[in-house]
């Protein structure tokens, strides 16, 4: 699918919401592939915070940060129920053991 979104131009959207963070082996699910690069956008959730708080994310490339900045500079992502507390303070430690147990290279 990347080569086929290169091709024609678009974006390389996956969602690892279900699948990512570890659960595949790997850290997220599409290094099980052999991309010439990673996904220009890809949402994660659920294991972000270890099951322990709702949360999710949207990660993107550089090539998305430039088409924004060459745009109105901005990604706006608005609900009510956003920046919970709990949610990210779980989720930052998640990262921090993923990073201090070399998980991220598994």
């Amino acid at each position: 699918m990347r080569e086929v979104c290169d091709r024609h131009g678009a974006l390389f959207v996956l969602d690892e919401i279900m699948c990512g963070i570890g659960r595949t082996g790997k850290l997220h699910a599409w290094q099980w592939e052999n991309l010439s690069s990673p996904p220009d956008i890809q949402v994660n959730g659920k294991g972000l915070a270890g099951g322990y708080a709702p949360i999710g994310a949207v990660l993107v490339s550089a090539k998305v940060i430039d088409m924004l900045s060459a745009g109105s500079g901005e990604f706006i992502n608005v609900y009510s129920y956003q920046l919970h507390p709990v949610g990210c303070r779980a989720t930052l430690e998640v990262l921090k053991v993923i990073k201090e147990d070399a998980l991220d290279s598994f």
